[in-house]
């Protein structure tokens, strides 16, 4: 989606003339749009350098039971 937005966004500019003088063409809005996801997507998925450095989510129900059994 980026990419296709980049695209065209090359090809007729950031902007064109509307009725009421120049508007910000929407392919610039999709292609911030579509970033952002990717962003947030990349975050939720430890794909970002701040994301890597959050302490896991660890399963603590399972520490206390094998602590329970000496498993440990």
């Amino acid at each position: 989606t980026v990419r296709e937005a980049r695209r065209l966004i090359a090809r007729e500019g950031m902007t064109f003339m509307g009725a009421s003088g120049p508007k910000r063409h929407p392919a610039v809005g999709v292609m911030n749009e579509a970033m952002g996801l990717a962003l947030r997507l990349a975050a939720e998925l430890g794909l970002t350098p701040v994301s890597r450095s959050r302490p896991a989510i660890r399963d603590d129900e399972h520490d206390d039971e094998d602590d329970a059994l000496g498993l440990s």
